[in-house]
């Protein structure tokens, strides 16, 4: 935990086998969830648990356990309320961590990719992959809404689309290529404070979505649209306003792997394959690059890490680091 004035170590929490730490929506702690493993293992002799600690004094507020087990995929809110869970099955629920309620259920929500195609026969055959425990779940910041989607893994229609975006054949000679795939898998929009269902926005509707959407803010969520076929570094973005759906804008940001900023005007993107990351303000497309994976923002200052490992407080606009430290290393020398 750091301050910015001065730029300094505030303290630090030594733990193991945790999910990324978060501030509640009031910065007033951190939650995360330890012995993380627990929560994938179909039995296990040890359970998770949801920690906080208050930031004040960095003294631990609460620790509660979590009696869920063979969550394939999970998520825990940002105020630590709430818990995602999606097993192997495909059954995807929401948990109150307070009491272990199970707020929401839904079965089959965890889906694979069918394709139709020639085999080598020559038969028109169905075929399926992926992985039914599979997804990206994001919550709001301030822990109301979830939305989840099925991960369906990079593929797609290897016949490419017309100008239309209709399937074509594949062509060749045996194998089993893709004519056809389920129009739109079972997104889920859910209010947790209102508990029921909110219709998804035409961005998170798109199918084979992926992972490739973020909650920005509380009511705007920045999703990407793109081709199976899409090759470019860039791509275009929507910005969705969350409940009504309404479009708050268009523009073209870098292709990449989405992460939410602390800046809810700005939006966190890796490109595959790459150590850089970019935070990209969408409204006006100005973008701060670093060249390690380690970036935030908020206003007009953000933090970096520095290729020989110190972490650099910016201030935007301006050349050079305002300030920097080097994090002390842990007993086991990491």
């Amino acid at each position: 935990m750091l301050t910015t004035q001065p730029f300094r170590v505030l303290f630090r929490i030594n733990v193991k086998d945790t999910n990324p730490a978060e501030f509640t929506p009031d910065s007033l702690q951190v939650v995360f969830v330890s012995s993380l493993s627990a929560l994938s293992l179909a039995t296990s002799s040890s359970t998770a648990h949801v920690e906080r600690w208050d930031v004040a004094d960095g003294s631990r507020a609460g620790s509660t356990e979590i009696g869920l087990h063979g969550c394939e995929t999970n998520a825990l809110s940002p105020d630590g309320r709430t818990l995602a869970c999606l097993d192997s099955e495909g059954t995807l629920r929401f948990v109150d961590v307070a009491s272990g309620e199970t707020i929401f259920e839904k079965k089959n929500f965890g889906r694979l990719h069918v394709s139709w195609g020639f085999d080598a026969n020559r038969m028109y055959t169905r075929g399926e992959s992926g992985d039914r425990g599979a997804a990206r779940i994001d919550f709001s910041p301030d822990g109301r809404y979830v939305a989840a989607v099925p991960l369906f893994g990079e593929g797609g229609p290897q016949g490419g689309t017309d100008s239309e975006g209709h399937l074509l054949p594949s062509s060749g000679d045996g194998g089993l290529g893709p004519l056809g795939w389920d129009d739109e898998g079972p997104h889920i929009l859910w209010d947790l404070i209102a508990r029921n269902e909110v219709r998804p926005t035409a961005g998170l509707r798109q199918p084979y979505l992926n992972d490739h959407f973020v909650f920005a803010a509380p009511d705007r969520i920045v999703v990407l649209h793109r081709r199976w076929n899409h090759r470019r570094p860039s791509v275009t973005a929507a910005i969705e306003a969350v409940p009504s759906g309404e479009l708050l804008l268009k523009t073209t940001i870098v292709w990449g792997d989405l992460s939410r900023a602390a800046d809810p005007n700005f939006v966190l993107v890796q490109p595959p394959g790459q150590r850089s990351i970019w935070a990209i303000e969408y409204s006006t497309g100005r973008a701060i690059r670093s060249n390690t994976p380690a970036l935030d923002v908020l206003g007009n200052r953000y933090v970096a890490e520095r290729t020989n490992g110190e972490i650099g407080l910016y201030e935007r606009g301006k050349q050079g680091a305002r300030a920097t430290l080097a994090l002390p290393l842990t007993s086991d020398g990491r």
